[in-house]
């Protein structure tokens, strides 16, 4: 399997949750960007979708990326999400290398937020 330079096509940022203080001294919760990626976008074949990862059939996506970072931040516990052409996607499980590609991770979002950060 050999990933063409061409086929990184899609600009993605990845958020971290970030909190900061209002007026009022109160914490309030919200987004900063940790990174931005390009990326190989596919949909997920129905065929492939696990129902428990997908309760209210939201769009699912395998993100393709080149990673020179630490790749155990971008699991479904991290609280990392995904931006695409502004929609949001939230990583499902854990990211997949790829074998035969050093420093290439497949990581499967959902446009559902399926846990709370």
């Amino acid at each position: 399997m050999l990933i063409k330079t061409s086929e990184l096509n899609q600009r993605l940022i990845f958020e971290k949750p970030s909190a900061t203080l209002n007026d009022l001294n109160e914490p309030t919760n919200g987004w900063t960007e940790d990174f931005r990626a390009w990326a190989k976008v596919r949909p997920v074949a129905a065929r492939d979708l696990v129902e428990a990862d997908h309760p209210y059939g939201a769009a699912t996506y395998n993100f393709t990326v080149r990673c020179c970072c630490n790749t155990s931040g971008l699991t479904a516990a991290s609280g990392l999400r995904i931006d695409w052409g502004g929609t949001k996607y939230y990583p499902v499980g854990e990211p997949l290398r790829i074998d035969g590609l050093k420093g290439f991770v497949v990581i499967r979002a959902t446009s559902v937020k399926v846990n709370d950060v």
